[in-house]
């Protein structure tokens, strides 16, 4: 469990990850209407990869150094996602709303699919919509680990 003084440790490790997502999607707006180019389309496809690995971070930090434990199950990255979507009572409020954990389950599933077909493989027009989710769900996202980490703040500054 998270130790008070660690607090503030904890919340810059949170946004220095916000500032690495915030670059991919802006990448990946360049990209966007551009995906039926095949190096372009690849390149899409790793982005948003990496932005769910980069989400993912976030809820690892979270889950170990807030919720003092990361599941070791075979599919510890649902449950990861699922978690941080619930609130834990007398620990902490929920990370995020339903709805981001749903936009970002699209993500999780498209990651899987990326580690294991190639690249040539992929459909553009799922790329496509894929990009247009994380343009849309990226200042929401945001919007809600800011919420979170005022309130890890605020538990900070009470001790």
């Amino acid at each position: 469990m998270l130790n008070k003084k660690e607090i503030p440790v904890l919340v810059a490790e949170i946004n220095d990850e916000l500032t690495k997502l915030e670059k991919l999607v802006n990448r990946l707006a360049t990209q966007q209407g551009r995906v039926d180019d095949e190096e372009i389309s690849e390149s899409a496809a790793l982005r948003l990869h990496n932005f769910y690995t980069g989400c993912e971070r976030i809820f690892k930090l979270i889950a170990t150094e807030v919720n003092g434990v990361l599941s070791q199950s075979l599919d510890w990255h649902k449950r990861l996602l699922n978690q941080v979507a619930l609130e834990v009572a007398g620990i902490r409020p929920a990370v995020i709303s339903a709805e981001t954990r749903k936009d970002l389950e699209e993500l999780l599933n498209f990651r899987h699919v990326v580690r294991n077909i190639y690249a040539f493989e992929l459909k553009p027009e799922r790329i496509e919509e894929l990009v247009k989710l994380t343009i849309v769900l990226y200042p929401r996202f945001v919007k809600e680990i800011g919420v979170f980490t005022a309130f890890l703040m605020d538990v900070f500054n009470q001790a």
